[in-house]
């Protein structure tokens, strides 16, 4: 997609969880899951490429809100926090709304995924990406996250 190689996992009918949702306070599924995800990377990016959506985004809820801030946590200790802005990187995923922020890439059940990369700010190895919900009603989809290895 895009020229960026993402693994995309078969959810194989709904028994392999295979995306990050984070909570909304709208939905009864998304209520009680945590606020916070994290995965590994222990490299240096030259840039996080994600396959995102939302629930109860934009324009279904104000557009300007954080839904959600991907962290980067670096070897050295530093973190480096990239704001995910509802409207502006997200829109609902049930909707054909468009955004400055991303891009639409393809329909997933009747669902937009929309495509952004991340520049990280620091060339250093990056030990962790975290994904942390921001406090506006949206429930925002990580579906895949790239990274891309720097020259």
């Amino acid at each position: 997609m895009k020229g960026i190689p993402f693994d995309l996992i078969d959810p194989k009918d709904g028994s392999v969880r295979n995306a990050i949702v984070l909570p909304s306070p709208e939905g009864g599924l998304t209520k009680g899951l945590p606020k916070k995800a994290t995965l590994p990377c222990k490299v240096p990016a030259r840039a996080i490429h994600l396959l995102v959506t939302a629930g109860w985004g934009y324009p279904w809820s104000k557009r300007g809100s954080v839904s959600m801030t991907v962290r980067l946590r670096y070897a050295s200790g530093d973190t480096e926090d990239h704001e995910l802005i509802n409207g502006v990187h997200l829109a609902t995923a049930h909707s054909v709304e468009d955004v400055p922020g991303s891009e639409r890439v393809f329909d997933l059940r009747g669902n937009q995924v929309r495509y952004l990369a991340l520049k990280p700010r620091q060339e250093f190895v990056i030990t962790q990406i975290e994904f942390v919900k921001g406090p506006d009603a949206t429930a925002p989809v990580v579906f895949a996250t790239t990274v891309e290895l720097p020259e």
